[in-house]
């Protein structure tokens, strides 16, 4: 197989916010295939050997590969009883052949399971051996706890996932789908902590304008219908979810909101309003938003809410008045209730009292 990752740039949060210091990618990568810097990413090709784990780690699907399309698996597991999947590198028979199984999406094995068929991954017993070794293993044991994390509390008529052949004990265990939702709260990560406000707003130049794109990875999550039976999921680094909070002391500067690759922040106004609002169904909980926010005010909750993946509206974070500065009479967004001059006729007064006091 030994196919190239297909790489969208302009995806990357380090594209789309120029001080991101994520590195899910690179820390994926077996191969130390992965260039990071301001400008994006880049792949080696010299040094890539195809194993797909960028693109299982990745949250904002930079990296795309045609052995891991989603569709196309889901469609040929369709119907079946027993569906198996065997990694490239131990030339194993299988239904499907990927490069690596813990390059698969957790929500793609979900939904496989889902339609009523009954998953084994084969030859796990290669990984200890495998080229990818041991970053796909490891993988692998990521990718079963994000499935436990969406099989909780699920319907017991669905599919089973489990591990077939494998010699290893801490990995050989059957995730049935009506598994207690118990089983996975043992592990859950600890909330990142909230960053240090900043003295200085984020600089134009330091964000990117692309388009936003919509996720694949939360095509999948809604497939799975999740919102009538569970009241939230725990996050996990696996699953391409998450949940925005913010605290005070937002200044309204809509960084978040540009830097967002999946417009899961959004801007809206009207005549007389200014709101920032998030919309769950889309985060992806790449966490740039949280990067870009100077005043460190904004933070991912360590459980997904139920609503998030069903129908579901945007909720307004932040609200501010509109209104006409009583000085050179342009509209401006309020940022005390007290506010009469707009930014720059505040500005200009500060400057004067700094110059002449």
């Amino acid at each position: 197989m030994n196919l190239f990752p297909e790489l969208h740039a302009n995806r990357c949060t380090r594209y789309r916010f120029r001080y991101s210091e994520c590195t899910r990618c690179n820390d994926a990568c077996p191969h130390d295939a992965i260039g990071l810097s301001d400008e994006g990413v880049t792949i080696a090709r010299e040094l890539c050997k195809g194993c797909g784990l960028c693109v299982a780690a990745c949250r904002t699907e930079t990296f795309e590969m045609a052995g891991l399309a989603a569709a196309a698996l889901v469609r040929k597991a369709s119907g079946g009883t027993v569906f198996t999947i065997a990694c490239e590198p131990s030339r194993a028979g299988a239904d499907a052949v990927v490069p690596c199984l813990g390059a698969m999406s957790p929500a793609l094995v979900a939904c496989i399971a889902r339609q009523g068929a009954d998953v084994r991954l084969c030859a796990s017993e290669h990984c200890a051996e495998c080229v990818h070794a041991p970053r796909g293993g490891e993988a692998l044991d990521g990718m079963l706890d994000a499935v436990l994390a969406l099989c909780a509390d699920r319907p017991a008529e669905g599919g089973s996932i489990r591990l077939a052949q494998s010699s290893t004990p801490r990995r050989s265990r059957a995730i049935d789908a009506g598994a207690s939702r118990r089983a996975f709260f043992r592990r859950i990560a600890a909330a990142a902590a909230t960053p240090t406000a900043a003295e200085t707003a984020v600089p134009l130049r330091a964000i990117r304008a692309a388009r936003p794109f919509a996720s694949a990875q939360r095509d999948l999550l809604q497939q799975l219908s999740l919102a009538g039976s569970a009241a939230a999921v725990a996050a996990h680094p696996g699953l391409a979810t998450g949940e925005v909070r913010l605290h005070s002391g937002c200044t309204g500067c809509e960084a978040c909101a540009r830097a967002c690759p999946t417009a899961a922040l959004q801007v809206m106004e009207d005549e007389t309003r200014w709101a920032l609002a998030f919309d769950g169904t889309k985060c992806v909980g790449c966490e740039v938003c949280r990067e870009a926010c100077q005043p460190g005010v904004l933070e991912l909750a360590t459980e997904i809410p139920a609503a998030s993946f069903g129908e579901r509206k945007p909720v307004a974070l932040m609200v501010r008045r509109k209104q006409r500065c009583s000085r050179c009479d342009r509209v401006f967004v309020a940022t005390a209730p007290e506010a009469t001059l707009c930014d720059v006729c505040a500005g200009d007064d500060h400057d004067f009292e700094s110059l002449f006091g």
